[in-house]
């Protein structure tokens, strides 16, 4: 016989499916509850709502029901626990473990490393103190940063609590100052009361940067970032040291650079789209046992520039489909929706192909990092997609980073050579051709000191 509080946690999977028989105890009634206090107290208590304890292990048990203390004040601690207790997100039970998480790269390194020095301190081994304990994950929409903080809860055993900046501007009152920071103290209270216990802080650019504020709204935002900084800085105190806090951004050059240092938040990790053999992992951990013995590569290539809200999605409607159908998913009910039916005109996919190659050939003549992944599948607004090697120099020269911008300028060139005119295809949004050779070209000239043209001053 084996006890534990969370056996997909405490046990290896051997022990879990050698199992024969599984026991579920559920929380004690108020009626327990209520001969408990009267055990401890010697008193009687007064009718206790019916889920008084519906949230509260046997460790808020016991410290809320002490001796020396009336029934009155046991019941005063419970409902305080019941409270911190209720802001924590309940992690699904298919959330995967951290090891088993794909396409995560220095943010899965990151965690990875971060249990095991929770272990260290679970055993008196180190202080927690000592735990890198705190990071930003920086990433496009879609690629799993609520995911990551919920496996790293599970992984981790520990209570998560989730927020976002926007909720706390919503999440109450009028969105007064005084609202405001309320809502923020709750988040940061119940989180504190919890430890050791996780914080995810989602949209942390709606917190502006200080610099860009203008004169009439710089006194309002400042009291509010200001706010979260004390918070931040509180979190890490004596008294509340042990919590993880997450941060997640869309866009990380916007955050106040007051966030980004040691104490609040030490590093920001960003999160790539996932390669075609990481795409076949997040394939395979949404289709669990469906599919088992298939060879999902062919997937995984043609997905390539998906995110893994892309495979979730895919796999609830090929689900959904075949249900209708009352057949077994086929492997043929994810290529429909992966690589559908090409209905765009023929010239149009020849000019996507040529632009795509046009950035491969470029970069291996300029001696680029090797072109990993193409594929000329649409996918939402990008007609085709093309991905570098992830290992680039963080030491860059002028030459580089030109040649970087006659790669990305290469597919629009080869369009004008082959077509005698260019397409809407390199432009359209921050993640395009045009926008990334224009913010390579100004970071030349601005922030990187490294141009130099006679119209902009010098600013390394």
């Amino acid at each position: 016989m084996a006890i534990a509080h969370n056996p997909s946690v405490d046990f290896p999977r051997e022990v879990i499916s050698a199992v024969d028989l599984t026991v579920t105890l559920g929380p004690p009634s108020a009626r327990l509850v209520a001969r408990a206090i009267r055990a401890v107290t010697g008193k009687r208590v007064r009718p206790l709502p019916d889920d008084i304890a519906a949230r509260l292990g046997f460790v808020d048990l016991c410290a809320a029901i002490r001796s020396g203390s009336t029934p009155t004040q046991c019941v005063a601690r419970l409902q305080r626990a019941a409270r911190a207790k209720t802001a924590i997100e309940a992690v699904p039970v298919d959330v995967p473990h951290i090891n088993d998480l794909h396409g995560y790269g220095e943010a899965k390194v990151w965690a990875q490393a971060l249990l095991d020095d929770l272990s260290l301190w679970r055993a008196g081994q180190i202080a927690f103190t000592d735990i890198e304990s705190r990071a930003v994950l920086e990433s496009a929409p879609g690629l799993g940063k609520t995911t990551f903080a919920r496996s790293l809860a599970r992984s981790a055993n520990l209570p998560l609590f989730a927020s976002s900046v926007g909720q706390w501007f919503s999440g109450g009152g009028k969105g007064h100052l005084g609202d405001v920071i309320k809502q923020i103290d709750e988040v940061f209270g119940a989180a504190a009361a919890a430890a050791p216990a996780i914080l995810f802080l989602d949209e942390l650019d709606a917190l502006p940067d200080r610099r860009t504020l203008s004169d009439r709204a710089r006194e309002w935002w400042t009291s509010v970032v200001t706010h979260v900084l004390t918070r931040l800085d509180g979190a890490a105190s004596a008294t509340a040291q042990d919590l993880i806090i997450v941060g997640a951004t869309n866009y990380p050059e916007r955050l106040d650079d007051a966030l980004l240092r040691p104490g609040r938040f030490s590093r920001v990790i960003r999160i790539g789209l996932p390669s075609s053999v990481e795409l076949v992992g997040i394939f395979r951990q949404h289709l669990g046992s469906d599919l088992p013995d298939t060879d999902l590569t062919l997937l995984g290539q043609l997905a390539t520039g998906a995110t893994g809200a892309h495979v979730a999605g895919w796999v609830k409607t090929a689900r959904r489909r075949a249900r209708q159908a009352q057949r077994p998913l086929h492997m043929g009910d994810l290529l429909a929706l992966v690589a559908p039916e090409e209905t765009r005109p023929a010239e149009e996919v020849r000019r996507v192909a040529v632009h795509e190659a046009a950035h491969a050939v470029t970069g291996h003549l300029l001696g680029l990092p090797p072109v990993t992944e193409i594929s000329i599948v649409r996918r939402g607004d990008m007609g085709g997609y093309s991905a570098l090697e992830d290992d680039v120099s963080t030491v860059l020269t002028c030459r580089d980073l030109e040649a970087f911008i006659q790669m990305h300028l290469a597919g629009r060139c080869a369009e004008i050579a082959f077509f005698r005119e260019a397409s809407s295809g390199a432009g359209g949004h921050n993640g395009s051709d045009l926008a990334r050779a224009t913010q390579l070209a100004t970071a030349i000239e601005t922030s990187l000191g490294l141009g130099d043209s006679p119209h902009l001053p010098l600013r390394a």
